[in-house]
């Protein structure tokens, strides 16, 4: 017989343990106004991609979103860095100590569209090798770790 876990919001088996720490803090990307209490517009982002699949097969019963793994991945290795935030315009918005960087996620169709107007906008593509002005290869976030 399934449930839903309301701890971490998945379907599960009655059998099956509560993921540990799925709603962690660090788990949990907010946007810079929201306070602890207040979910809306955030996003809960598994730490390792590997869950992604791990639990698609048993759970989802299909392939895991592609974009969930590109979000993922960035923001487990950007956030290791900085603070990161959800934007309501593109996917993240990174704080560094002076300037923030407005980011969007995206495969190696992903346009400029959603940046038109947004200072220190830039694209993280998956799929391609070589970037080009403010768009940049998704992999060379890896080599922030």
């Amino acid at each position: 017989m399934a449930s839903v876990c309301f701890r971490c919001m998945f379907r599960c088996k009655s059998d099956w343990k509560i993921l540990p720490g799925c709603l962690a803090p660090e788990n949990v990307i907010r946007t810079e106004d929201a306070s602890l209490r207040r979910m809306k517009n955030s996003k809960i982002l598994f730490k390792s991609t590997n869950t992604y699949y791990a639990l698609s097969e048993n759970w989802w019963k299909h392939d895991p979103d592609p974009g969930n793994i590109r979000e993922a991945f960035f923001a487990d290795q950007v956030g290791s860095q900085e603070i990161l935030y959800t934007s309501r315009i593109v996917d993240f918005t990174v704080k560094t100590k002076n300037i923030s960087y407005e980011i969007e996620v995206g495969g190696k169709n992903k346009t400029k569209k959603q940046l038109q107007g947004v200072p220190n906008g830039y694209i993280f593509k998956d799929g391609i090798e070589i970037g080009y002005g403010n768009v940049i290869p998704l992999y060379l976030v890896g080599f922030l770790y």
